[in-house]
């Protein structure tokens, strides 16, 4: 029953036209059978494989179709932590949680903005539009300008959807998309800088598909992620393996070799990621610059948070030349 996804507008369309199929394949056994007399208990041993691909059809690939369809991003996991009656609510507010915060952070890294650290606007805050088991799908959709006009008490937006806010965020699933489809594909990480230039943009977005990925000790084997607004739909799932080796390219993100010692206060700590922004540098046109440490304690790293630092390490510019990322050697506190 292979078929050319091209030929048809939406998954849906391919999934009933297969079931066509073993519906008429059902019908065509079921008249040879009353011709021939088969027993009836032959005629449902003849019919028992194609009942079972149509039952898994209607309990997964329906639903994936339908969340792939209607979701700008769609996560699906699996492993004996899934397939279970009642799969643990931790899991599930577990996928939401970080499902927010990453996908926001990689929107603020586009949008250049750092002024939303206590808050997510509501351009980048995802609903759930989609949930169905089997494997666990769920899907995810950026709210519309109605939906944020009724939110925001009925004020209008008179940008709607060309809203730097909300195209930062829709660009932040696609740029999630690349990064898992190169990365799941088994393809050098540090290639990726020709694929998302901007080394902020790209490294936020690592540390979102990291945080995606299964760590192998929850019983989760498995991440795949799609949606409307990833091109890459049939991308290779994310596993443990690929987590590790992501992970240890996130220790010293930085492509290149040039030192170089900033000034600035530090906000916006991530301990988790290891990651936090350096602002009001001195002497610099730039404000903002991400930067990555790997050697200090969460208790240290949390000493740094709105004092004033001397950092030095290697940096990634942009085209133009501004910093965009630091890989830390050291760091010292100035007040």
């Amino acid at each position: 029953m292979n078929t050319n996804r091209e030929q048809f507008e939406k998954w849906s369309d391919v999934l009933d036209y297969k079931a066509r199929i073993l519906y008429a394949q059902i019908a065509l056994l079921q008249r040879g059978a009353s011709e021939q007399g088969v027993s009836d208990e032959l005629l449902e041993a003849l019919c028992a494989p194609y009942m079972d691909l149509l039952k898994s059809m209607y309990a997964e690939d329906y639903p994936l179709a339908k969340a792939i369809e209607e979701s700008d991003l769609v996560i699906r996991l699996e492993g004996p932590a899934i397939n279970r009656e009642s799969p643990r609510i931790s899991i599930i507010t577990g996928v939401f949680t970080r499902v927010r915060k990453q996908v926001a952070n990689v929107a603020k890294a586009i949008a250049q903005i750092s002024d939303y650290s206590k808050r997510i606007p509501k351009e980048m805050d995802l609903g759930l539009s989609a949930f169905a088991r089997g494997s666990l799908i769920l899907g995810f959709t950026l709210p519309s300008p109605e939906e944020i006009e009724e939110e925001k008490n009925g004020q209008r937006n008179l940008l709607g959807e060309q809203d730097p806010l909300y195209q930062a965020a829709r660009q932040a699933i696609r740029t999630i998309g690349v990064v898992t489809q190169h990365v799941a594909e088994g393809k050098p990480i540090d290639e990726l800088s020709e694929f998302v230039p901007d080394a902020k943009v790209r490294d936020a977005a690592l540390v979102a598909v990291e945080s995606f990925a299964p760590t192998g000790r929850q019983g989760i084997d498995s991440v795949s992620i799609g949606g409307r607004e990833i091109t890459t739909q049939e991308a290779a799932p994310l596993t443990s393996t690929v987590r590790a080796e992501i992970h240890a390219q996130l220790e010293h993100p930085v492509l290149g070799d040039e030192s170089v010692t900033f000034i600035g206060d530090v906000r916006e700590i991530d301990l988790d990621s290891r990651r936090f922004d350096l602002r009001h540098i001195e002497n610099m046109e730039i404000n903002d610059v991400r930067c990555s440490y790997v050697d200090e304690t969460d208790d240290e790293a949390a000493e740094w948070l709105n004092k004033r630092v001397e950092v030095t390490g290697n940096v990634e510019r942009d085209q133009s030349g501004k910093a965009k990322l630091l890989d830390v050697a050291t760091i010292k506190v100035l007040e």
